[in-house]
């Protein structure tokens, strides 16, 4: 991952500025051909593909430079209450109905609030999606005990968030792929496949993890687990899974 990180940092670096020249020219001559009918569809559809690329360039970069968290006591259900107020616009359109099931006396967590919204943004959205003809979207929060899957032998206090969908449902061969990079299922232009990367990789940087349940055509259920206790240190989760 860490290579994979140095190579994607390159690789943005080298794209995005012949990249800009490319728009900057497209944009140009956009202003200049106003008369030029066919000349002014070829050059939108340009410009159209330049933005897809810099989503693209600007995903790879987020991936390559996920900082280490600034923690600090963080109020969760503060967090989501946020997050969907952020996409209510989304949802109203999206004909996508929210639930939210928590309590308000969760203890809090040491995390890093934009970081977890972050998190919590990209999963909704992703809810979103996985619903075209509009459905439901319940997300709950709680306190569990469970193992840590990267920690050999190790039980503990988890805050819980699941993002749990009525959407189109994960086929079964995809699901040990969600997490991965430039991974997805959507349509060409629809997505890069770096949001559930980045989650993940914040959701590890936290100390804790996410993972996913689903029946193919049956809606998904997106679940990230985040320490009670501080934050389960990087080199503690190598020794854990050097152990395994």
């Amino acid at each position: 991952l860490a290579s994979l990180g140095r190579l994607a940092a390159g690789l943005a670096h080298e794209i995005g500025t012949p990249l800009n020249v490319i728009g900057g020219r497209a944009e140009t001559l956009l202003r200049k051909l106003t008369d030029h009918e066919v000349a002014q569809k070829n050059l939108r559809i340009i410009s159209t593909q330049i933005d897809r690329i810099t989503r693209i360039v600007r995903g790879m970069l987020d991936f390559a430079r996920v900082p280490e968290p600034r923690l600090a006591p963080v109020a969760v259900p503060e967090v989501i209450r946020r997050v969907v107020e952020l996409l209510e616009h989304r949802f109203e359109q999206s004909r996508v109905r929210v639930e939210l099931a928590m309590s308000e006396d969760l203890p809090e967590v040491q995390a890093d609030a934009g970081q977890l919204e972050q998190v919590f943004l990209n999963l909704a959205t992703n809810a979103i999606d996985a619903m075209p003809q509009g459905g439901a979207l319940r997300i709950v929060a709680r306190t569990v005990i469970r193992s840590h899957p990267d920690v050999a032998g190790s039980v503990g206090s988890f805050l819980a968030v699941a993002f749990e969908d009525t959407g189109q449902g994960i086929a079964r061969e995809n699901i040990d792929k969600l997490f991965d990079p430039f991974f997805t299922t959507k349509d060409v232009g629809k997505g890069t496949g770096l949001g559930l990367s980045i989650a993940y990789g914040i959701a590890r940087e936290h100390g804790g993890w996410m993972d996913v349940e689903s029946q193919s055509t049956r809606g998904a259920c997106l679940t990230v687990y985040l320490p009670m206790k501080g934050v389960a240190s990087r080199a503690d989760s190598q020794a854990g899974r050097l152990a395994s």
